[in-house]
C-alpha cells in the first residue's frame, strides 16, 4: 500500500471515553527511539524523524530524512533496521512515496526528483530501478497496486503503476533487484495525475488462465474522478479492449487535488466482495466492491455507491486529513481529533481526541496476505500510535435494524447476519414481521413471526384472526409446526394440536373460497395436499379422517389415507363405488408387506370382476400363498361355470366369466411351475379344475409330471372317476402301484395305453400276469391269431402254451405252428441243461464227501515243550484246542478270552454248558451233545488269527478297568 504526507495536525496516545458507553477504538503510544536500545536510543531520539509509513504483513516501512528508512517488524520485539539509500554522489533528494505489497516481501521507493528503487525484505541495498525513472517524460509514479494472487518471495507479477500524467504500467518486480522495463497498458482521455489505484482478480473456478477476470479502479485528482475497469484474461487485454471502446467509465467527484482511496476486505466476507472509500472535496464517496467472472461490465461491481457529503452527521464541514475504513466505520483524521463515524448511519461513534505535542502525518493501515486489515496506526515524527478496535460490530444489528424500518428491507439481512445473541435476532425477525405487517405483506410476516421466540403465540395468532388473515395464520402455524418438529425435546400434543388446527383452517377456507377462481382453487389445494404429506406421522389419524368426511373432502380423505398406508380404507373405497380396477391398481402399487392380508380379503371381488387383471397382479407377488387364494378361485370357478350354462348375470366387466381362458387353472399352474413346496391342496384343486374340463389333454399332462407325494392320487382318482377321465384313472392306478386296475380299466380305453402300464411294474411274474390280462382280452375279444402272435413279440415273457388256453377248442393252428415248435424246442434244451447241471451237482456232492472223510482223519502233533499261546503255561498241564494255524490253547485260558467277545445270547449259553459239562448227573450221551456245542462257540475259529483278532484292531491294550487300577497306585 502507499502512504502520502499530511503535514498537520497534533497528537497524543490516549482516547477518552465517551459517556454513551464502552470505547470501540483506543490507542497505544510507540516512541520510534524507544524501538531501539542502549546507545541507539539516544541517537536515535536526535535523528529519527518520521516522514512518511507503510505497514504490511506487520512489516512497517519508515521513511526518514536523508534518503533513510527504518524497517521495523511490529511483532517479535526485534530492532528496526535502518537502510540508507546510495544516491551516488547525486543532488540531493528525498523520499515522497513508499508502495509496499501485502506480503511485505517488495518495497518500492519513489524519490521527490523521480527516481525509483526496490528494496526486498532479505535485503539491505535498494536497487535502482532505471527503467522506472519518469523524470523528463512529463510523470513521475504516484500509485501501485499488487495484485496478491500474483505475489511470492521471490517475485511479484501484474503490478500496477499509475503516474502524475494518467498513464498506467504494468510491472514485474524480481527479488534480485532486475530492472525490468515497464509495460504501458493505457492513458487516461485526460491525463490527470492518477493518485491510487485498486486491483482485483478472479482466476476462474477451473484454474484455466484463459477464465481470469480483472477489475481495476484508478482514483485521480483535479478533477475528482473514481476510474472503473472490467475485462481479461490478462492486464493488457484488459486495457486494450477499453482503448477499442473508446469510453471510459468514471464517476465526477469534483476538482480538488485531493483524492485518497481505501478499500478493505471484511473477514467475514468471500473472495471478490470488499469496501471502498474515497475521499474527496465534497465528501466520502463509499460502496461495496462485489466482483465475479459473470460480470460483463465495470458499473456491476460497484454496488450500492453513494456520497457522504461532509456536512452530515458530525462530521462538520471541513475537509479531513486523511481517510480510512473499516468493516463498519469510517476514520476520518483531523488536526485535533481522528472521528469514527459509521459507515452504516453516518452517526459518530467516537471521538478520539489529539494533543498538540506532536504533529500527526497520517493515517495508514496493515494490509494483510488475505486483504482483510489487520491494524491501524496514526504516526507522527517521533511517535507511532496503534489504533486498537474494540467489538466493533456490536451495534451494527440495530443501525441496519433502524434503517430497514425506515423502508430499507433489504438491510434486515444485514441486521440479522450482525446479531450475536439469540436475543437480538429475535428482535430483528419480531421487527421484520410487524414491519411486514403494517404493511400488508401478511405471508411474509407470518414467517418472521414464526422466527420471533420472544413474542406469544397466542398474541401473534389473535393478530391474524383480529386482521381477517386466516391465510397467514396457515403459514405462521405451519413454521411453527416445523419447528417444533425439528426441536430436541419434540411435544408430540403440541404437534398434533398445531396440525390439527392448520387442517381445519385449510377445510374453512376451502368453504368460504369464490368457486370461480379456479387458479386459487388449485393452489389452495395443492399447499393442503402438500401439507398433508409433511405432516402424515404428526396428523392424529381418527381426528384427520372426522375433519375430513365432516367436509366433503373423500378424495383428500384418500390421499391421506394412502399417505398414512390405511390401504384398507382406500380399497374398501373404490370396492363400495364399484371401481375395482382402481382398487386393484392401488394394492398392486403399495409395499407388499403392507397389503398382504388385502390381497386375501379382497380376491373374491377381484375374481368376480376383473380375473384377467386380477391373476396378472397375483403372478407379479411370487410371496401370496396360493392356498389363501383358493376360496376366491372357487367362487371363481362356481360363477364361470354359471355363466357358461347361460346365466348371464355372471358376466364380468374386466373379461373371464365369458372368457375361453380358465384364469383359476391359468394361475394355479403358474404357482406349480415356479412355487416349490406348495400345499398339496393347490394340487387337488388344480386336479379337480382340469377334471371338470372337456379335454382331458391338459389333465394327463398335469397327472404326467406332477411327482407322486404332491396331490391326493385317493381324491384325484375319485374326482376323475366322477367326472368319467378314464385316461386319467388308468394313470393314478398306475402311480398307485395299482397295476391291474389299471390295465383292466385301459382296456376300456385303450389297448396300447393298457400295455404301457403293463410294462410298469417291476416284478417280471406282476408284468407277465397283465399282458396275460391284455392277451386273454385281445383274443376273446378280436379273436385275432396275428394280434396274438403280436402280444408274443411285445412281451417276451410269454410263451405260446400261456396264451394257447385263451383260444376256442377248434382253432387253426397254422399261424402260430412255428411258436409251438420253437416253445419245444426250448423246453428241450431246458432239460438238457438241468441234466448237465444235476450230474455236476453229483459230482460236487462226492467231493464234499472225500473232503469230510480226510477232515475226521486229520490229525495234529503237539510237542510236550508245547505252551498256550494266551497264558504261557504248559500245554499238557489240562484239557486244550489246536488250530490249524498251529496255535495251541488250554481250553480254560480259550473260553476267557473268547467269552467277552460273544453275543450275550451266545455268553448266557456257554455258561450253562458249562455247569452241564460240570455236573455229575449230566448223562454221557447228552454230555457228548453238550461238549459239540461247547466247541462249536468256543473253538470255532482261531482267537488269534481270526474275526476276533481283526476286531480288536481299534480296542485299548489295557482295559478300562485296569487304566483305573493303574491310575489309582500313581495317586498321590
Amino acid at each position: 500500500m502507499g502512504s502520502d504526507r499530511h503535514p498537520h495536525a497534533h497528537a497524543h496516545a490516549h482516547a477518552m471515553p465517551q459517556a454513551s458507553g464502552p470505547n470501540i477504538y483506543s490507542c497505544d503510544e510507540y516512541e520510534v527511539a524507544q524501538l531501539f536500545s542502549g546507545k541507539d536510543r539516544g541517537r536515535a531520539r536526535e535523528a529519527m524523524s518520521v516522514r512518511l509509513v507503510v505497514v504490511g504483513s506487520n512489516l512497517m516501512v519508515m521513511a526518514l530524512p536523508n534518503c533513510r528508512i527504518l524497517r521495523w517488524r511490529t511483532i517479535g520485539g526485534q530492532e528496526p533496521e535502518e537502510i540508507e539509500i546510495s544516491r551516488g554522489g547525486q543532488k540531493a533528494d528525498d523520499i515522497s512515496r513508499l508502495f509496499l505489497d501485502p506480503h511485505g516481501h517488495h518495497l518500492l521507493i519513489c524519490m521527490r526528483l523521480g527516481d525509483v528503487y526496490y528494496l526486498h525484505s532479505r535485503s539491505q541495498r535498494p536497487k535502482r530501478l532505471s527503467s522506472w525513472n519518469r523524470q523528463g517524460k512529463g510523470g513521475t509514479v504516484e500509485a501501485v497496486a499488487f495484485d496478491k494472487h500474483q505475489v511470492s518471495e521471490n517475485l511479484s507479477k501484474s503490478v500496477l503503476v499509475g503516474t502524475s500524467d494518467g498513464e498506467i504500467y504494468e510491472a514485474v518486480l524480481d527479488s534480485s533487484g532486475k530492472d525490468r522495463p515497464l509495460m504501458l497498458l493505457y492513458t487516461l482521455e485526460e491525463r490527470v495525475k492518477i493518485c491510487a489505484l485498486h486491483l482485483v482478480v478472479d482466476p476462474g473456478g477451473s484454474g484455466n488462465p484463459e477464465g481470469q477476470r480483472i477489475f481495476v479502479l484508478a482514483a485521480t485528482a483535479s478533477p475528482t474522478r473514481l476510474y472503473s475497469f472490467l475485462g481479461g484474461p490478462t492486464l493488457e487485454a484488459l486495457f486494450a479492449d477499453c482503448r477499442e471502446q473508446g469510453r471510459e467509465n468514471f464517476s465526477e467527484l469534483g476538482s480538488s487535488p485531493l483524492a485518497e482511496l481505501h478499500c478493505f476486505t471484511p473477514q467475514s466476507q468471500g473472495q471478490g466482495h470488499s469496501l471502498f472509500a474515497l475521499l474527496t472535496e465534497r465528501g466520502i464517496y463509499h460502496g461495496s466492491l462485489q466482483f465475479s467472472s459473470t460480470q460483463q461490465f465495470s458499473t456491476e461491481v460497484i454496488v450500492e455507491p453513494r456520497l457522504m457529503p461532509y456536512g452530515e452527521g458530525a462530521m462538520g464541514q471541513s475537509v479531513p486529513l486523511s481517510l480510512n475504513i473499516s468493516e463498519f466505520h469510517f476514520l476520518l483524521l483531523y488536526h485535533d481529533s481522528l472521528r469514527v463515524l459509521s459507515r452504516i448511519s453516518g452517526e459518530l461513534v467516537q471521538t478520539l481526541p489529539l494533543k498538540p505535542t506532536q504533529q500527526v502525518i497520517g493515517l495508514v493501515r496493515d494490509v494483510a496476505r488475505d486483504g482483510s486489515g489487520a491494524g491501524l496506526w496514526l504516526y507522527s515524527e517521533r511517535c507511532l500510535y496503534q489504533v486498537n478496535i474494540h467489538d466493533e460490530g456490536r451495534d451494527v444489528w440495530r443501525l441496519y435494524l433502524n434503517k430497514a424500518l425506515a423502508g430499507d428491507e433489504r438491510k434486515f439481512q444485514n441486521a440479522l447476519e450482525t446479531a450475536k445473541t439469540d436475543t437480538q435476532r429475535s428482535t430483528v425477525q419480531e421487527q421484520q414481521a410487524l414491519f411486514y405487517f403494517g404493511n400488508g405483506d401478511y405471508e411474509r410476516a407470518a414467517r418472521y413471526f414464526a422466527l420471533a421466540e420472544h413474542r406469544p403465540f397466542e398474541e401473534i395468532a389473535l393478530r391474524f384472526l383480529g386482521s381477517g388473515q386466516e391465510a397467514a395464520l396457515v403459514i405462521f402455524l405451519e413454521e411453527k409446526l416445523k419447528q417444533k418438529q425439528m426441536a430436541p425435546n419434540k411435544d408430540k400434543v403440541q404437534q398434533k394440536m398445531l396440525s390439527t388446527w392448520i387442517t381445519q383452517l385449510y377445510l374453512q377456507r376451502f368453504i368460504y373460497m369464490d368457486s370461480s377462481d379456479a387458479e386459487a382453487i388449485d393452489e389452495a389445494h395443492r399447499r393442503f395436499t402438500r401439507f398433508l404429506e409433511e405432516n402424515r406421522d404428526t396428523l392424529d389419524k381418527a381426528t384427520t379422517y372426522q375433519l375430513l368426511s365432516g367436509h366433503g373432502r373423500a378424495d383428500d380423505l384418500l390421499l391421506f389415507a394412502m399417505l398414512i398406508g390405511d390401504y384398507e380404507r382406500v380399497v374398501a373405497h373404490h370396492v363400495a363405488i364399484g371401481n375395482v380396477e382402481e382398487a386393484l391398481e392401488t394394492l398392486d402399487a403399495a409395499p407388499f408387506d403392507a397389503v398382504r392380508g388385502l390381497f386375501y380379503k379382497f380376491s373374491s371381488v377381484f375374481m368376480e370382476t376383473i380375473p384377467k387383471k386380477t391373476v396378472a397382479v397375483w403372478k407379479a407377488k411370487p410371496d401370496l400363498h396360493p392356498t389363501k387364494l383358493i376360496p376366491a378361485l372357487v367362487r371363481y370357478n362356481q360363477r364361470q361355470k354359471a355363466a357358461a350354462e347361460g346365466d348371464l348375470s355372471f358376466r364380468s366387466s374386466g373379461g373371464g366369466l365369458l372368457d375361453d381362458t380358465n384364469y383359476a387353472i391359468d394361475f394355479l399352474e403358474h404357482c406349480v411351475e415356479n412355487q416349490p413346496n406348495l400345499d398339496k391342496a393347490i394340487h387337488n384343486y388344480l386336479v379337480l379344475l382340469h377334471a371338470q374340463g372337456v379335454d382331458e389333454e391338459p389333465l394327463l399332462a398335469f397327472l404326467e409330471r406332477g411327482e407322486r407325494d404332491t396331490f391326493d392320487l385317493e381324491y384325484a382318482l375319485r374326482v376323475c372317476t366322477q367326472h368319467n377321465q378314464q385316461a386319467a384313472c388308468v394313470r393314478i392306478y398306475s402311480a398307485m402301484e395299482l397295476y391291474e386296475e389299471a390295465v383292466q380299466l385301459a382296456l376300456q380305453v385303450d389297448v396300447e395305453l393298457a400295455k404301457t402300464n403293463a410294462d410298469r411294474p417291476k416284478e417280471a411274474e406282476v408284468r407277465k400276469r397283465l399282458w396275460l390280462v391284455i392277451a386273454k382280452h385281445t383274443i376273446e375279444s378280436q379273436s385275432d391269431t396275428q394280434q396274438a402272435m403280436h402280444i408274443l413279440k411285445e412281451c417276451p415273457l410269454l410263451k405260446i402254451e400261456d396264451i394257447l388256453p385263451f383260444f376256442r377248442d377248434f382253432v387253426t393252428i397254422d399261424d402260430f405252428k412255428t411258436k409251438i415248435v420253437e416253445s419245444l424246442e426250448e423246453y428241450d434244451a431246458k432239460i438238457d441243461k438241468l441234466k448237465a447241471q444235476m450230474d455236476e451237482h453229483t459230482q460236487s456232492a462226492k467231493g464234499i464227501h472225500k473232503e469230510i472223510e480226510q477232515l475226521q482223519e486229520r490229525k495234529f502233533t503237539v510237542p510236550s515243550s508245547e505252551v498256550c499261546a494266551l497264558s504261557g503255561r504248559p500245554i499238557l498241564s489240562g484239557p486244550f484246542y489246536v488250530f490249524p494255524s498251529n496255535y495251541a490253547y488250554l481250553a480254560d485260558e480259550l473260553t476267557g478270552h473268547v467269552l467277552p467277545h460273544l453275543e450275550a445270547k451266545k455268553q448266557a449259553r456257554v455258561e450253562e454248558l458249562q455247569v452241564w459239562l460240570t455236573s455229575t448227573d449230566t448223562p454221557a450221551a447228552d454230555r457228548l451233545v453238550y461238549q459239540a456245542e461247547f466247541d462249536n462257540l468256543i473253538a470255532a475259529e482261531c482267537p488269534l488269527t481270526g474275526n476276533i483278532m481283526i476286531e480288536s484292531i481299534d480296542r485299548s491294550l489295557v482295559s478300562p478297568e485296569e487304566l483305573k487300577k493303574q491310575a489309582a497306585t500313581w495317586a498321590i
